[in-house]
């Protein structure tokens, strides 16, 4: 049987901690726990050291007696590549068979939704995908008038995609809590609907939520599936729980057994931001939770203000005394100042000298809100008022190869991994560009190189016949790296085919020949793109402006949240008597719950300070209240005079 002892934790603390440093009281109880357990973790309290702690320890102990393995599970591979990345070479073996480190979406697919489908329909899966589905979907409703009468008014072909099949008989739901769809099952217009979903299921191309379908399908039609996960994991770890939806959970608790399998799910409910609105929690940690309580990211000023803001009051959540925090601030705008906002946050941070700090060598400044979709034309606040060049599609990174071999590699790698033609045509549309960049082939009008929208457009317009037949090529060369991995013979027919497509025009013809004949397999290259940033180049500082999705799980010295519009109101309507340090229960709705969740972990993220940012309008009567609560109030008027003052000094 195995054991987790002190020696243990002392070993991998000397490998995953700063020297010096060690895990408190509530970490160790943690990762010597060996039964099924949830744990409750507050933001900044080292959860995920402590989990990797826990892994490590056991991957150091196998294999086990039994011969089974470790099941760890994620929202999204930026968990995995984290887990791998700290891990290092040396824990390898952990990512291999019996054990299973992915994202839950990769795991439901390839032991239930894929092997269900195959055993149901005697076939394979042709696409877990939502470009192909939808393109699908909207191909068979836009020719039946039945259905196109009845959605009209429901969300057309969105509508008609989203709905649910029930397990049991296939039946078109609402979603597997609503049976109704509004229409009765032996009404015609009923039956329609579910005929286009049924034959967009039988040709073999799926939603995500049809592969959760599929899934709790083939468990309840072959239940000895089940002991199979008995059989293969002895421990399974669910990370980020919080973000769990109702039909995932439902799937774990059909094939995980704790009293078979050790099972912990690690999380913190005020930190739910990816499940849809609701009032009620969907992951109700167990009554013997664990908890980590102490947060290492902050001091007692920031826990004072998440004290409230945040929908759970009951869970622990203590400062770090050794962290001195700064007070928190409200940073007050006009419509005249509001673009003047973030340089009054550069200026308050220089102010207090966070840019300077002896114990941070690379401070990090974000400025982070609700909604990063443009609204500027409707008049509705979003992040474009504060950044006027905010682009909310913009991505931090992007693979790059040096070489054609090196794409279709990374194509039928990603595109096994989670059943996307979409993952496919990415790589090798790149590779195409990567050709074309490397031939000083660029967009005739505006002498720039093609992207992969510009080149889709002027093929399109310019040389239809080309874009046809670059389209059927495409879709061939993805059914044999999909079905065969025949990487080496599509390798040669696009360099045949780039040899001698008419519309191709290259020069630098050496440089052209060395990408495409090129044979060495590259490892993946990340490659930083432009971000959102706000430069003050008087002071020399730089705020990084983004959603608060995607900085959650990050560590700032400074955060600066953003009021912006969701819902008919803005974070400060719904918010404020939160942030007065009251916890009235009548603004527990649905969108006050959600708003309090987003609040909650941008609020969490900074070191040392806080900050908040609002029209003046919206502290009236407020302020008072506000200032006993902790907050200190400064207008972005006057923090531009102040840094105005300092700088002829």
């Amino acid at each position: 049987m195995v054991q987790i002892n002190d020696p243990d934790i002392e070993h991998v603390e000397r490998i995953l901690l700063p020297p010096g440093c060690s895990f408190n009281e509530e970490h160790r109880v943690f990762i010597r726990c060996l039964e099924s357990r949830d744990v409750v973790a507050c933001p900044g309290s080292g959860k995920t050291t402590a989990l990797l702690s826990k892994i490590l320890i056991l991957a150091l102990k196998m294999p086990f007696q039994d011969g089974r393995g470790i099941c760890v599970l994620t929202h999204t591979n930026v968990g995995i590549n984290e887990i791998k990345k700290r891990l290092g070479d040396g824990a390898d073996h952990l990512f291999r068979y019996p054990n299973f480190f992915g994202t839950i979406q990769t795991f439901v697919n390839r032991f239930l939704a894929i092997p269900g489908y195959k055993q149901e329909f005697g076939k394979g899966l042709q696409f877990i995908d939502l470009d192909v589905y939808h393109a699908k979907v909207k191909s068979l409703y836009a020719k039946n008038q039945r259905s196109l009468y009845w959605l009209k008014s429901r969300g057309e072909a969105e509508a008609l995609g989203g709905y649910w099949f029930e397990p049991d008989e296939l039946h078109i739901v609402k979603d597997w809590n609503t049976p109704s769809i509004g229409v009765g099952r032996d009404k015609p217009t009923y039956k329609t609907i579910r005929d286009i979903r049924l034959k967009i299921l039988g040709d073999g191309i799926l939603s995500y939520n049809d592969a959760y379908t599929l899934a709790l399908r083939y468990i309840q039609l072959y239940p000895s599936i089940i002991k199979a996960f008995s059989f293969r994991f002895a421990y399974i770890f669910i990370d980020e729980m919080q973000d769990t939806d109702v039909h995932q959970i439902r799937i774990f608790n059909e094939i995980f057994d704790r009293y078979q399998q050790i099972i912990q799910r690690l999380g913190d409910p005020n930190q739910a931001i990816y499940s849809k609105v609701r009032k009620e929690m969907v992951w109700k940690p167990c009554l013997n939770a664990l908890h980590f309580s102490d947060s290492y990211r902050f001091g007692a000023n920031i826990t004072k203000i998440l004290s409230t803001v945040r929908v759970d009051p009951q869970i622990e959540l203590k400062e770090n005394p050794k962290r001195n925090s700064l007070a928190p601030h409200i940073l007050t705008y006009t419509g005249e100042t509001i673009s003047q906002v973030l340089k009054g946050f550069s200026v308050l941070i220089k102010k207090n000298s966070l840019n300077n700090l002896p114990d941070i060598t690379n401070p990090v400044f974000k400025s982070v809100g609700w909604i990063g979709k443009d609204k500027t034309e409707e008049d509705r606040l979003c992040l474009r008022y504060y950044l006027p060049t905010y682009q909310k599609s913009i991505q931090n990174k992007k693979n790059y190869f040096s070489n054609l071999f090196s794409y279709i590699n990374a194509a039928v790698i990603d595109g096994k991994l989670v059943l996307n033609v979409k993952v496919y045509l990415e790589h090798l549309m790149n590779a195409v560009l990567r050709v074309l960049a490397n031939g000083d082939m660029k967009h005739p009008e505006s002498r720039s190189p093609f992207t992969f929208q510009t080149l889709k457009r002027w093929l399109r317009s310019e040389k239809p016949a080309a874009y046809t037949e670059l389209q059927k090529k495409m879709s061939i060369w993805i059914m044999k790296l999909r079905i065969g991995n025949n990487i080496h013979e599509v390798r040669e027919e696009i360099i045949d085919y780039l040899n001698n497509a008419g519309w191709i025009q290259l020069e630098n013809g050496e440089k052209v020949k060395g990408f495409l004949n090129d044979n060495s397999l590259e490892v993946r290259v990340d490659k930083e793109q432009p971000r959102n940033i706000f430069k003050d180049e008087e002071i020399g500082i730089e705020i990084e402006v983004a959603t608060v999705h995607s900085v959650k799980g990050e560590t700032h010295t400074a955060t600066l949240y953003l009021d912006t519009y969701y819902q008919k109101k803005v974070d400060s309507e719904r918010i404020m008597e939160f942030l007065k340090g009251s916890f009235p229960e009548k603004e527990k709705r649905a969108y006050h719950i959600e708003n309090l969740k987003i609040s909650h972990v941008a609020f969490s993220r900074p070191t040392h300070l806080l900050a908040f940012a609002c029209h003046e309008d919206r502290l009236s009567g407020h302020v008072e209240d506000l200032e006993k609560n902790g907050w200190e109030i400064v207008s972005v008027d006057s923090l531009l005079h102040y840094g105005a003052a300092e700088g002829k000094t």
